[in-house]
C-alpha cells in the first residue's frame, strides 16, 4: 500500500450548477472524511457555493467557467474556452504539484483527460447522474483512469460500452451521523399539521423527472377513503405552478403544503413525515431514501435507477413501477393502513443505512482507489492508451441512421 512521507495531492474538479445538492453534499462529505495524513485536497470548480465553503475548511480552491463541447444536454460550441481548460488543467496540475485527479462529475473529463494524460497523473470520475450514448462519448469518460458510480445503475452503460470491469467500481454515498444528528428539531405545528395527520412527504426539485404529478395523484387516491392523509413537498423548480394546479383540481387544496427550497429536509423527515415518498421517473442513487431510513422512516420509492440499491422490495420499503399512480396508491394505502407494516420497514431500513452507508465508508472506498490507481502508475508510468470503445462505433451508427431519416 502507497505511503508517501509527503500526503499526496488530490485534485477534486466538480462541474455543476450554482447550488449544494446530492453530487456537491457527496464530494463536501467525501473530502470532510479525508485522511488528511495521507492525502491533502485541492478544488477546482464552477459552483460558486462549493467553492466558498471549502475555503472556509482551508481547501485551496478556485473557481472558473466551465463549458463542454458537442454534449446534447448542453451544447456549447466554446471551443475557445475549451482550450483555455485544458491548458489552465495542465498549469494547475504542474504548479500545485498534483498527484491524482478526482473529477466529481463526467462533463470534467473532457478537458481533465487530456491534461491529465499529458503529464502521466492517474485520474477517477466518480459518476452521480446516468448518461446519453453521446455525452458518455463527448465527455471521454471512457478514457478515465477508473469510473466509479454511486450506483450499479450509474455504471452498467460503461460495461456495454467496453470498459474493462476491472476499472469499475460502484462506491455508494453515504451519511455522516453526526451531522444527521445535529439537525435541529422542527414541528408539525409550525407547518399547521396536527398529531393526527398521516403526513407524506416528498422532497426534490419540482421537475418532471422528480415525478411529483404521480405522487399528487396517488395521495389524492388514497385521500378519498382516508381524510387523515396530507401531502407536503419540500423543494422548489419549473414544474410547481404546474403541480400547485394539479393539487387543486384533484381535490388536494389545502391538503398539500409547498415548502418552497429547505434547507432541513432530514429535520422534515424526522419531525413531521410519516411516510416518505420518492417517485421519481429517473433516479440514479436517492440520497433522500438514505436520510429517511436513517431516522427509520417507512419510504416507498419507484423501482429506476439506483433505488433498488437501498430499499428491499418488502423488506426495507415497497417499490412501486415508475409513472403508476394507481400502483404507488396501492402502496401508500398498505402504509397508511397498516401501523405494524410502517413500523417494519421503517426499522429495517435504519438498520440497513446505519449499517452500510455511514461515513466515513464512501471516503475509505476511494482512498482505496486513490491508492491503487497511484501505485499503478509508479510501476507502469506507461499506461496504454485506448484510443477506441465499442460505444464510438455504436454513436457512429446511431449518427448514420439519424442522417439517412432526416436527409432521404
Amino acid at each position: 500500500m502507497l505511503r508517501a512521507e509527503v500526503p499526496a495531492r488530490i485534485l477534486f474538479v466538480h462541474s455543476g450548477g450554482q447550488w449544494l445538492r446530492g453530487s456537491e453534499r457527496v464530494l463536501l462529505d467525501s473530502i470532510q472524511h479525508l485522511d488528511r495524513s495521507r492525502f491533502t485536497p485541492l478544488a477546482w470548480t464552477n459552483c460558486a457555493p462549493l467553492e466558498r465553503l471549502l475555503a472556509d475548511h482551508g481547501v485551496r480552491s478556485e473557481i472558473d467557467r466551465f463549458s463542454v463541447l458537442f454534449d446534447r444536454r448542453r451544447p456549447a460550441l466554446d471551443i475557445a474556452n475549451y482550450v483555455r481548460l485544458v491548458r489552465k488543467a495542465i498549469s494547475i496540475l504542474r504548479r500545485w504539484e498534483v498527484s491524482m485527479v478526482h473529477c466529481n462529475s463526467s462533463e470534467a473529463c473532457q478537458w481533465m483527460v487530456p491534461a491529465a494524460r499529458r503529464l502521466g497523473i492517474p485520474l477517477l470520475v466518480e459518476l452521480h447522474l446516468d448518461a446519453k450514448l453521446l455525452s458518455r462519448c463527448v465527455r471521454l469518460v471512457h478514457h478515465a483512469g477508473h469510473i466509479t458510480g454511486v450506483s450499479h445503475h450509474v455504471i452498467a452503460p460503461y460495461l456495454t460500452d467496453g470498459v474493462p470491469s476491472e476499472r469499475l467500481s460502484v462506491t455508494h454515498p453515504d451519511l455522516d451521523a453526526a451531522r444527521m444528528d445535529s439537525i435541529p428539531t422542527v414541528s408539525r405545528e409550525s407547518f399547521g399539521l396536527s398529531a393526527s395527520d398521516v403526513v407524506v412527504l416528498g422532497v426534490g426539485s419540482l421537475l418532471h423527472h422528480k415525478g411529483f404529478d404521480i405522487l399528487i395523484r396517488a395521495v389524492a387516491t388514497v385521500r378519498a377513503s382516508d381524510r387523515r392523509v396530507m401531502l407536503v413537498l419540500a423543494g422548489d423548480g419549473e414544474e410547481r405552478q404546474r403541480l400547485e394546479q394539479l393539487s387543486t383540481s384533484s381535490g388536494l387544496a389545502g391538503r398539500t403544503i409547498f415548502l418552497g427550497s429547505v434547507s432541513n429536509a432530514p429535520a422534515l423527515m424526522r419531525d413531521v413525515a410519516d411516510i416518505v415518498v420518492v417517485p421519481s421517473r429517473r433516479e440514479s442513487f436517492g440520497l433522500v431514501l438514505l436520510e429517511a431510513g436513517y431516522f427509520g422512516r417507512p419510504c416507498i420509492a419507484a423501482g429506476v435507477g439506483g433505488t433498488s440499491d437501498i430499499v428491499r422490495h418488502g423488506h426495507s420499503g415497497l417499490l412501486v413501477p415508475p409513472d403508476d399512480a394507481p400502483a404507488l396508491a396501492d402502496a401508500l394505502q398498505k402504509l397508511v393502513d397498516s401501523t405494524n407494516l410502517s413500523e417494519v420497514l421503517g426499522r429495517n431500513l435504519r438498520d440497513r443505512v446505519r449499517a452500510e452507508f455511514l461515513a466515513p465508508a464512501h471516503t475509505r472506498r476511494l482512498e482505496m482507489l486513490y491508492e491503487q490507481l497511484m501505485e499503478d502508475r509508479l510501476r507502469d508510468p506507461h499506461v496504454p492508451s485506448h484510443l477506441w470503445y465499442p460505444a464510438y462505433g455504436a454513436l457512429f451508427r446511431h449518427a448514420a441512421r439519424a442522417a439517412w431519416r432526416r436527409f432521404r
